[in-house]
């Protein structure tokens, strides 16, 4: 079920947006410890954690408050540099339009995490985007393209992430995500699906923080119209006190976390 809601829910950019975020303190599977055996919970581990990677906690989306964390006022830095953090990957729902020799393809934006073990699909050949010019592109999306390691593609936000209407305003908007948002990467790897989970969407498409945080200034999604954050991904280490006060800085980071 909880697989089901989330990616009917994922259908409509709009409709994940969080009204908050709170820090999820214990494990990610620790619920599911508590609930299910040995063989079902290992099973619905895999299922429900693969946006997850090998992350251990996370930051995520709490709908009973209204002070989202907004992409471009996320202190992602100050966050890595705390002690007991390994690394971190946020995570924001932006679709995306990739076109390469006449071919196009949509897919969903994934942000390249500090640390690679924390990216929700595999790396099938290449290397993972270590400049704002690279991008992974999905096995499935570089066959469709026809476009291999090295190729260039161009890249632009997708309109389908506003709503229906047919107003002049709405129409410029649509052209300004195409026009403005567009932007001429190379592609660094190929990556394999882990489990599906983006399948229906078109892939993950993979690309750096400061990239990502470029096109949306150069389309305008900046201040209130920063896109929220889903969940924030970390890699913590510790235990004991010393994990308490790990998680006590990482709350503030939070709104009412």
């Amino acid at each position: 079920m909880w697989r089901i809601t989330r990616t009917m829910m994922k259908r409509d950019a709009r409709m994940m947006m969080p009204a908050g975020l709170a820090i999820v303190i214990g494990t990610l599977f620790m619920c599911l410890t508590l609930l299910f055996g040995n063989v079902a919970n290992a099973s619905m581990r895999r299922e429900i954690s693969m946006d997850a990677g090998q992350a251990n906690y996370a930051v995520t989306a709490r709908r009973d408050q209204d002070k989202p964390i907004l992409f471009d006022e996320f202190d992602s830095r100050g966050l890595s540099k705390l002690q007991g953090v390994r690394g971190l990957r946020p995570d924001v729902n932006l679709m995306v339009d990739t076109e390469a020799n006449g071919r196009s393809s949509k897919g969903i934006l994934a942000i390249m995490g500090a640390r690679q073990e924390l990216m929700p699909i595999d790396l099938d050949r290449g290397q993972w985007p270590d400049s704002d010019d690279q991008v992974v592109l999905p096995r499935s999306v570089a066959d469709r393209l026809q476009a291999s390691l090295g190729d260039k593609v161009r890249l632009h936000l997708s309109p389908l992430m506003l709503p229906e209407s047919d107003s002049a305003q709405d129409s410029s908007n649509k052209e300004r995500l195409v026009d403005q948002g567009s932007v001429n990467l190379t592609i660094s790897g190929i990556s394999k699906s882990r489990g599906g989970q983006y399948d229906d969407f078109g892939g993950a498409v993979v690309l750096t923080g400061s990239r990502i945080g470029r096109l949306l200034t150069k389309v305008g999604m900046v201040g209130p119209e920063s896109p929220p954050l889903e969940n924030i991904y970390l890699l913590v280490n510790g235990q004991g006190k010393e994990l308490q006060n790990t998680l006590h800085d990482i709350s503030r980071y939070v709104p009412d976390g």
